[in-house]
């Protein structure tokens, strides 16, 4: 059987992580985060994962498909990776290429979305994050 390959996606904090880990419950799949991924690749430690958001995005998405490969379980029959389109950098918001996804071969892609107050009450009330402090309308 062939494995099938998804990515969910949506801004940090919509809580994609929490979905995914009601949604093991009652389906099986390996969850992979982009940021832990990027973080394995680069050898960074987990007290980095926030400060690594802030540098080349490109090139955290080079780290990012070498993370994929390196720890996707080529025995699962599902596989979802946790990830963004666009990250909030030190220079805005920054696009990620769809290329990124196409060279990681997902089957098809998901976005999680949830109203503004909710994904700023997951933001502030994260303290293991280190977030960008954003208002409701941004």
């Amino acid at each position: 059987m062939k494995q099938r390959v998804f990515a969910l996606v949506g801004v940090s904090g919509v809580g994609k992580t929490t979905f995914l880990k009601r949604l093991r419950s009652i389906l099986e799949f390996q969850h992979l985060s982009a940021g832990t991924l990027i973080l394995e690749a680069r050898k960074a430690s987990h007290a980095e994962r926030d400060a690594v958001r802030i540098r080349d995005v490109g090139e955290n998405q080079r780290f990012l498909l070498s993370g994929f490969q390196m720890f996707r379980d080529k025995c699962a029959t599902r596989v979802v990776l946790d990830g963004h389109v666009v990250i909030h950098t030190l220079k805005g918001i920054e696009t990620i290429s769809p290329s990124v996804f196409e060279a990681i071969g997902i089957d098809g892609l998901l976005h999680l979305s949830a109203p503004p107050e909710a994904i700023l009450g997951n933001r502030t009330s994260d303290a293991s994050r280190s977030r960008p402090q954003l208002s409701v309308l941004e």
